[in-house]
């Protein structure tokens, strides 16, 4: 499978995209996101694409009192707006994508993830034998999920 999102520019789209109906919060930014691609990006991720979209004057920000406190929301300028719609298939392929990923995500994608990293940390110390029987795991692995996808289009 392809990388679910292609760097920054990416995550420009799908924050426009979360952003176009309605202004949010960072926190509201973040859930909207779960809620797309299955996974809560942490605000390390999402700051400095806010801060990005900001100085493209793609997105603009108002403090809004709230309850005891000001937050910053955050909403589509009309350029974000033109943004959005001249580069439409984009955002489609990166909603096709998301949601691809979700599922991904939702069928145990995560721990195969954490186990690839797992792996990476320690491959160098494998035996020969355990490399041996690695090598076995995987092509089970990889004949199990091209029988499951058999007759899955990719359209």
């Amino acid at each position: 499978m392809k990388e679910p999102f292609r760097g920054r520019k990416h995550l420009k789209l799908l924050m426009l995209y979360v952003l176009k109906d309605r202004p949010k919060h960072a926190y509201g930014i973040m859930k909207e996101f779960e809620e797309v691609i299955g996974v809560r990006p942490s605000p390390g991720a999402v700051y400095p694409v806010i801060k990005s979209l900001m100085k493209d004057s793609l997105i603009s920000v108002e403090e809004v009192p709230y309850q005891d406190r000001v937050v910053k929301m955050y909403k589509v300028t009309d350029k974000g707006l033109q943004y959005l719609k001249e580069h439409s298939e984009e955002v489609e392929e990166c909603l096709k994508r998301a949601k691809a990923f979700k599922v991904i995500n939702e069928v145990g994608g995560y721990r195969l993830f954490m186990l690839m990293r797992d792996l990476t940390s320690r491959a160098d110390k494998l035996s020969e034998q355990q490399r041996e029987e690695l090598r076995k795991a995987i092509l089970d692995f990889e004949i199990k999920v091209l029988n499951i996808l058999k007759g899955v289009s990719n359209g």
